[in-house]
């Protein structure tokens, strides 16, 4: 089967009611996995959208390959008049280096579910950045110029020299080059905006990164430059509870009951086609009241706001069934929410949305869709309540 049509074919034609046998043709026309047929059904619902994760994100990228961490990468760092003071594994002491030199610098337990990226490491960054024929290059630094513009990098880095030469069985004894990355990936992208995911994560990990940090070990996804839907909004659809459905489908389950969100998992992911940009608005508003909710440990609201956010997602795919059950909320949180200014004050905001939840969980539209949502047969089979 290598088309919607021959699948949906197939589908129509099972008389088993439990179980059938589909193939997920987004991921490896080899690859067939046993499902239940109701989850089938929502599988190939979700199949007629038409876009996917691949036709939205240019890259889905790992993050740095230094090889030798324990040098490149300081921990518990300060700066100090343009100077980085931080702790270097490698030689168990704090060392001094330009702060021009280091980039901030996540590891995967830094990164959580809608919240705000903060972090006390840099890697040592000796890379620079160049245009050609139009497009960005990035390239390693010369190794007399590397000294002359830092000083104490350069001689944090001959220190650590002999070990930096012995990577790989000597792989990077190379003259002039014997301070380069292991591997060149995520060092190009790394400081653009972009949604940053924890690789291995029991639900979706994602936020956001408009902080140009750059990370280890994590997944970051870019969009094409034409995208005119903003991250905010593909972060609300990325972390939904739709969106771990699918993932627990599709991607390997690992011990614990986590799932590996990796590209190949995540690019066939469908993603619907909006017609007009002001209904993501309402997506943004909501990201935002999250992440600032989390930021000020107003778990009940962030909690609800992703409730909120979970239901209209259902209202973006399946807006037939939604409205048929009487449960599209969409419109109706979009008239109600507003985003928060630029001026208003952390007091004001608390305020707000403490107010707004309230409202929310009272006025009779949306109360009704948040609480009846779940009988809605899609959401029932995503909740996993009717398999």
């Amino acid at each position: 089967m290598q088309t919607n049509g021959e699948l949906k074919e197939f589908l129509d034609s099972i008389t088993d009611k439990k179980y059938t046998v589909t193939k997920n043709k987004k991921l490896n026309n080899d690859a067939w996995t046993f499902s239940d047929n109701k989850v089938a059904k929502v599988l190939a619902k979700l199949d007629e959208q038409p876009l996917r994760v691949k036709d939205v994100f240019e890259k889905i990228f790992q993050g740095l390959k230094t090889s030798q961490d324990s040098i490149y990468i300081l921990h518990d760092c300060k700066e100090e008049n343009e100077i980085v003071i931080g702790f270097s594994k490698y030689l168990e002491r704090p060392i001094e280096i330009e702060k021009g030199l280091t980039r901030k610098l996540l590891k995967g337990k830094e990164i959580h579910r809608y919240e705000t990226l903060k972090t006390d490491k840099v890697v040592i960054f000796p890379y620079f950045k160049t245009i050609e024929n139009g497009k960005e290059k990035v390239e390693l630094f010369d190794e007399k110029e590397l000294e002359k513009l830092f000083p104490k990098g350069y001689a944090y880095l001959k220190e650590c020299e002999n070990a930096l030469k012995d990577r790989e069985s000597g792989r990077f004894n190379i003259d002039g080059e014997w301070f380069q990355f292991g591997r060149k990936q995520g060092i190009i992208d790394a400081d653009k905006e972009k949604i940053i995911l924890s690789e291995i994560s029991y639900g979706s990990s994602m936020t956001l990164d408009n902080n140009q940090i750059y990370h280890v070990g994590q997944y970051s996804m870019i969009k094409y430059p034409h995208i005119e839907e903003s991250y905010k909004f593909y972060l609300a659809i990325l972390n939904s509870k739709l969106m771990w459905f699918f993932i627990q489908q599709t991607s390997s389950i690992l011990r614990g009951g986590y799932f590996a969100y990796r590209p190949d998992y995540m690019n066939p992911f469908p993603l619907p086609k909006i017609e007009n940009i002001e209904d993501t608005k309402p997506f943004e508003i909501l990201v935002d009241y999250i992440i600032f909710a989390k930021s000020q440990k107003l778990e009940d609201e962030a909690r609800f706001f992703e409730w909120v956010v979970d239901v209209m997602v259902y209202g973006l795919y399946f807006t037939e069934s939604m409205k048929k059950h009487d449960c599209f909320i969409n419109d109706e949180v979009a008239k109600l929410i507003k985003p928060f200014g630029k001026h208003d004050s952390d007091e004001f905001k608390i305020e707000y949305i403490k107010t707004l939840k309230n409202v929310m969980d009272e006025e009779k539209g949306i109360k009704r869709g948040l609480l009846f949502s779940r009988n809605v047969p899609e959401v029932e089979v995503i909740n996993g309540e009717k398999r």
